[in-house]
């Protein structure tokens, strides 16, 4: 790519030259389509030169974010090998996941406790509802009906996500266990 820039320069250098030559002739006539084939020739080469010096700019800024990559990434690794080398980091990994493992155990256990709670109430709004049928159309009643199987029906969805959450403690807690027996069997 140097070569090619430095190639375009000396083209337009000569081309320059060649030019100036033609304006000092004195027949302007003779040379006047020599000399304008000669300036379209160095806009020509100037146009490729700019567009080869474009291309450089941006290689430079390209190998830049590279650089600055590069001395990123070399911090990163210092810093894993610092912690690598640490004696007891897989104790304190193991640590860490014991009492994660803890805490997912107490939320597992408040989230069924909740579970139940819930369900139960659910049980009561859906008999209140059956005796709202039952009652028949008695002012007002309606009305509440119809509440109720909104209220009831969101309480549905409640409980489903309340399942979800459940069930992701529960496989948390297998896969942090999991890890545990992992870093006790590679000892």
């Amino acid at each position: 790519m140097r070569s090619e820039v430095a190639t375009s320069r000396d083209c337009i250098a000569q081309l320059n030259v060649v030019m100036s030559e033609f304006e000092a002739m004195g027949n302007q006539e003779e040379v006047h389509d020599s000399w304008l084939a000669a300036k379209d020739a160095r806009r020509g080469e100037q146009g490729r030169l700019d567009g080869l010096n474009d291309v450089i700019d941006d290689a430079l800024e390209e190998i830049e974010k590279l650089e600055t990559n590069v001395e990123i990434l070399e911090g990163a690794a210092d810093v894993l090998a610092e912690i690598a080398e640490y004696p007891r980091l897989g104790d304190k990994i193991k640590y860490v996941f014991e009492c994660s493992r803890g805490e997912d155990e107490s939320l597992s256990r408040m989230m069924v406790d909740l579970y139940i709670a819930y369900r139960v109430s659910l049980g009561k709004k859906r008999r209140l509802i059956a005796e709202l049928e039952a009652a028949g159309e008695v002012d007002g009643y309606a009305k509440c009906l119809e509440h109720m199987k909104v209220v009831v029906a969101r309480d549905d969805v409640t409980l489903e996500d309340m399942e979800i959450v459940w069930a992701c403690c529960q496989v948390g807690k297998i896969l942090k266990a999991s890890f545990v027996a992992d870093m006790e069997v590679q000892k």
